[in-house]
């Protein structure tokens, strides 16, 4: 009993650290401990990046927006309209404990699990011309679901939002209120929380 009582000690006190350092001005609510520049062992991004630069074919999704500059409302109507899209696991879908789709992919086969969706959301801006430093993705711990979880963190018009297809909402309390951060990337770095 003792050591249960000293578990939920310190998860409170992670819970309150978290809260009072969510302070950053990059894409996540959480300051990162540290910022790494080589990504090489992120081997499944670097992977679907190579893949998605081999892709040169117009993906049909990305024209049904048509905006000429990126701001909250086009982030959301994107993050809306993937979200549109079905979760696949990946056994079920490529026969496989973990496969990282292309977004050509996972549009092709209606969807997939959930750094399926991020990967896309994150390429769909990209497309639109949002920077890559802008954006990164995410592994967090859902503190609900007792799992582990990846979705999309975006700075756009000086506002961080979360891009996560089990929450409609886009405000980066959600962050701080359901989820751990554990590490996120984009092309060019990684950061550690």
């Amino acid at each position: 009993m003792r050591k249960s009582k000293k578990i939920a000690a310190f998860r409170a006190l992670c819970f309150f650290a978290a809260f009072f350092i969510c302070t950053s001005s990059h894409a996540s609510t959480y300051k990162e401990r540290k910022a790494f520049s080589d990504i090489s062992p992120f081997y499944k991004w670097t992977d679907v990046i190579r893949r998605m630069d081999a892709e040169q074919e117009e993906l049909p999704a990305f024209s049904k927006l048509d905006e000429n500059r990126i701001s909250i409302a086009t982030v959301k109507k994107i993050n809306e309209s993937v979200n549109e899209f079905r979760f696949i696991d990946d056994e079920s879908g490529w026969g496989k404990s973990d496969y990282w789709q292309t977004p050509q992919e996972f549009f092709a086969a209606g969807g997939g699990d959930c750094e399926d969706f991020a990967i896309a959301k994150y390429a769909w801006l990209k497309s639109l011309g949002l920077q890559e430093e802008n954006m990164r993705i995410a592994i967090v711990r859902d503190k609900f679901l007792q799992s582990m979880h990846t979705l999309l963190l975006v700075n756009v018009e000086g506002k961080s939002l979360i891009l996560d297809n089990q929450e409609k909402k886009t405000e980066g309390f959600i962050l701080d209120s359901r989820y751990d951060p554990i590490f996120s990337f984009n092309r060019q770095a990684w950061w550690l929380y």
